[in-house]
């Protein structure tokens, strides 16, 4: 591959990310990232993300990523169990008006948004699409 190549094949890959990023800040409009824990040590509670959500980041609102005794793990906001009539039933911190920004919110949990974020500035802050440099080639005047 010839460096007119890789700078064409460079100039789109700047515009697919430039592409992604404008995707990313669209959804990422809705809630802001503020947060990320870990806690290896406890049986029911692995994570735990806060976000800002709303009007101009006005509340903040903590997810947890909880484990099941069968193993399986899930994201959901913290809630709390009461009986009432001898039945148990779960009560949430909060809940969205919009099934579209809960789907939104859940899919950036479960693909671990945070971190692709930062890697993602990185290369539009640097200009970099993934870290590929196109290599000088003699044969080119410029």
């Amino acid at each position: 591959m010839g460096l007119t190549e890789e700078v064409i094949n460079f100039s789109c890959k700047k515009d697919l990310t430039a592409l992604c990023v404008k995707t990313q800040e669209k959804i990422m409009s809705a809630f802001n990232f503020v947060s990320h824990e870990s806690y290896p040590e406890d049986e029911y509670t692995k994570e735990s993300v806060v976000l800002c959500v709303g009007d101009k980041d006005k509340h903040r609102i903590t997810y947890v990523r909880k484990q099941m005794k069968t193993g399986g793990m899930f994201w959901d906001v913290i809630s709390v169990a009461v009986k009432k009539n001898g039945e148990k039933k779960y009560l949430k911190s909060y809940s969205q008006d919009s099934n579209f920004l809960a789907e939104d919110i859940k899919n950036y949990l479960e693909n671990r948004g945070w971190e692709k974020s930062a890697i993602q500035s990185y290369h539009v802050a640097t200009g970099m699409p993934g870290g590929t440099v196109a290599q000088k080639d003699d044969e080119v005047p410029f």
